[in-house]
C-alpha cells in the first residue's frame, strides 16, 4: 500500500500488459504437502494419486495462484479494494524507455553527490521488473503434489487489504516512534502518535526493539481494554519482568505455574476452588486484604500516620532537604522534604524500621545510573529478608503474608524481594486477538495505557490541560468522576494502594498545617515542571532546577 500510494494509481509504466505473479496463498491450505511430519514421510511420498513414483522429498516446488496478472492491473486492484478507484481514461501511460533514461540520470546524480552511499527510490532495475513478463510454471507442483490453488487473486487482494487496513487504521503507518526516542522521552512519543493521527485518540501502535506496543489514550477505549481482560495476559508480562530482574525460573514457576498447596494462606482457608490456584493468586488476595479490606486498611493507615508524625519533628528533618539552617528555623526544599517524609514513612510502615536501619550506602548516596540504584536497592532487600523474623516483627501484614507464602513454595530471598519490588505494573500482553475502536490487536503484542495522555485531554480538562491547576476540580467537581480521570489505572492494573496513597497525602498536608509554622520564601520558589521524559509508575518527578 505504501508503494502504491507513492506511485499513484493513474500511472502506467510501459504498455502495462506484462504478466507476473503477485500473491502466494496460505501454504497451510495444501494439506498433503505442508502438514507432514518426519514420521509420516514414507506415507506422504506415495500418498497422492498419480504420484507414486515421482520423487518429492528434497525437491523444490514453486507455489502460486497460477493466475498471472499484468503488474499495473494488480496495483489498481489493490487501490480499488482499499477504496481508491481510478477511471481508465485517467490513466497516464509513460514509455518504459523514457523512465529508463530518467532512472539512469538519477542514478548518476546519486553516484556523484553521495559517493555511492545512497540509491534513488526508482532505479533501472525496478524499471526492468515493472516492464517484463515474470511468472512461474507450477506444473511440477500440480503433477507431483496434486496441488491446486485455493484462493483467487481477487479474493486474495480483498482479504489482504482488509487485514492491512484493520491493523493500520485505514492504511496509515502505525509504526511511529522508535526505541531511542522512547527512552529519551516516552511521553512525547505517546503524544506524537496521538497527534500524528489527527488527535482522534484512536488506538495506535509503536515498535520498541521489534516488539509491537499498542497505545490506548481514549478513555472509552481504556474501558473496553479493561473489560476485555480475558483476552489479556497480565501475568505473562510480569513473568518476563521477574526473569529479567534476576528471579530464578524455579521461583517464577513457583509463583505462576504450580498449585500453591503449601501456602499457609491456602492451608488456613482450604477452599475447594483454590486447590489448583498458583501462588500469584494468593499473593493478590494478600495485597488486596492489606490495602482494601477495612480492618487492615485502617490499621495500616494509623501506622503510616504515626511514622509520618515521627519524621515531621524539627530535629528529624534531614540535612539533604535543608537549604538554610538556624536554631529556630529551617528553610527546606518543599519537594525534597515531602518526598523524603512520605517515602520513609511508607517504607517503614510496610517493612518496619529494620529496613531503614540497614547500614548501606544506598540510603546515603543516590546515583544517576538507574541500574546501579536498582542493584543497590536489591542488595538492601536481600539483607532484609535474610534477617531473622523477630528483628523485623513490625512489618505490615502484607509483607509477612507474602514472605510466608513464598517461602513455603520454595522461593529464595532474592525471589521474594524482587517480586515485592515489582508489585504493580500497567502493561499487559494480548493473549488472543481482539478489536478496540476498529483496530485488531494482534496476539503477543503489548498494551500500555499511559494515564497522563487521558489526563491531558483538552476536550475534557479545558484548553490548557497540562497546566497545574487543581482549582479546575473545584470549579467542576464532575471532572473527578470523568472516565478520563484515571490516576490509579483500572481493572487488573487498578492500584490496590489508591486509598492509602490518598490518605497519606491528605494526612501529610493536615499534619504540616497543624504542627509547623510555614511560609513561602519570596522569590525563591515556584511550582516545578514535571519531568515527562522519564517513564515512571508512580508520582512523576520534577525537572531539575
Amino acid at each position: 500500500m505504501k508503494v502504491i500510494d507513492a506511485i499513484g494509481s493513474a500511472l502506467v509504466l510501459g504498455g502495462g500488459g506484462f504478466l507476473g505473479h503477485h500473491i502466494v496463498q496460505k501454504l497451510l491450505d495444501s494439506k498433503d504437502v505442508i502438514r507432514v511430519t518426519i514420521l509420516d514421510l514414507e506415507t506422504a511420498l506415495y500418498k497422492i494419486e498419480g504420484a507414486k513414483y515421482m520423487k518429492i522429498d528434497g525437491e523444490a516446488f514453486v507455489i502460486t495462484n497460477d493466475d498471472p496478472w499484468p503488474f499495473w492491473d494488480f496495483t489498481r486492484a489493490v487501490r480499488t479494494a482499499a477504496g481508491y478507484s481510478v477511471k481508465k481514461e485517467e490513466i497516464w501511460v509513460i514509455p518504459a524507455g523514457l523512465m529508463w533514461t530518467v532512472a539512469l540520470v538519477t542514478e548518476c546524480f546519486y553516484w556523484l553527490f553521495t559517493i555511492r552511499t545512497k540509491q534513488p527510490q526508482f532505479t533501472r532495475a525496478k524499471n526492468k521488473y515493472m516492464t517484463i513478463h515474470r511468472y512461474f510454471d507450477i506444473s511440477k507442483a500440480k503433477t507431483r503434489l496434486g496441488y491446486a490453488p485455493q484462493v483467487s487473486i481477487e479474493d486474495g487482494i480483498q482479504k489482504t487489504v482488509k487485514w492491512y487496513v484493520s491493523i493500520t487504521k485505514e492504511g496509515k503507518d502505525s509504526m511511529v516512534g522508535h526505541t531511542i526516542c522512547f527512552v529519551r522521552n516516552a511521553d512525547a512519543i505517546f503524544e506524537q502518535g496521538r497527534l500524528y493521527f489527527g488527535n482522534t485518540q484512536e488506538p495506535f501502535a509503536i515498535v520498541l526493539g521489534g516488539q509491537t506496543l499498542y497505545v490506548i489514550t481514549n478513555a472509552r477505549y481504556v474501558n473496553s481494554t479493561f473489560r476485555n481482560i480475558q483476552d489479556l495476559a497480565f501475568d505473562d508480562f510480569v513473568k518476563g519482568l521477574l526473569i529479567r530482574s534476576a528471579v530464578s525460573r524455579n521461583g517464577v514457576n513457583a509463583i505462576f505455574e504450580k498449585p500453591a498447596l503449601n501456602s499457609p494462606h491456602f492451608k488456613s482457608h482450604p477452599h475447594a476452588d483454590w486447590k489448583d490456584k498458583p501462588l500469584s493468586y494468593f499473593c493478590k488476595r494478600i495485597i488486596r486484604a492489606q490495602f482494601i479490606s477495612v480492618d487492615e486498611l485502617h490499621k495500616f493507615q494509623k501506622t503510616v500516620v504515626k511514622k509520618m508524625h515521627k519524621r515531621l519533628s524539627f530535629d528529624r528533618i534531614p540535612a539533604h532537604v535543608v537549604i538554610e539552617n538556624s536554631k529556630d528555623e529551617k528553610i527546606v526544599s518543599l519537594q525534597a522534604w515531602v518526598r523524603h517524609t512520605l517515602l520513609e514513612a511508607m517504607t517503614a510502615s510496610m517493612y518496619g524500621e529494620a529496613f531503614l536501619d540497614i547500614d548501606h550506602p544506598f540510603f546515603k548516596t543516590y546515583h544517576k545510573n538507574m541500574l546501579d540504584n536498582k542493584n543497590k536497592l536489591q542488595k538492601v532487600s536481600d539483607q532484609y529478608f535474610e534477617m531473622p523474623p523477630d528483628q523485623r516483627a513490625d512489618a505490615c501484614m502484607m509483607i509477612k503474608g507474602l514472605e510466608s507464602d513464598m517461602r513455603a513454595e520454595g522461593n529464595t530471598a532474592r525471589d521474594i524481594n524482587t517480586y515485592l519490588l515489582l508489585l504493580c505494573w500497567v502493561a499487559c500482553e494480548v493473549a488472543y486477538p481482539f478489536t478496540i475502536g476498529g483496530l485488531t490487536l494482534q496476539s503477543s503484542a503489548r498494551i500500555v495505557v499511559p494515564s497522563r495522555q487521558t489526563l491531558i485531554d483538552a476536550q475534557v480538562f479545558g484548553a490548557r490541560p497540562k497546566l497545574f491547576d487543581p482549582a479546575r476540580f473545584l470549579a467542576d467537581p464532575a471532572l473527578a468522576r470523568s472516565p478520563s480521570f484515571r490516576p490509579f489505572g483500572g481493572n487488573v492494573s487498578y492500584c490496590p494502594g489508591r486509598f492509602i496513597a490518598q490518605s497519606e497525602a491528605v494526612g501529610f498536608v493536615a499534619a504540616v498545617l497543624a504542627r509547623v509554622d510555614i511560609a513561602v520564601v519570596e522569590g525563591k520558589g515556584k511550582v516545578p515542571n514535571v519531568n515527562v521524559a522519564k517513564p515512571c509508575l508512580g508520582v512523576m518527578e520534577a525537572v531539575a532546577g
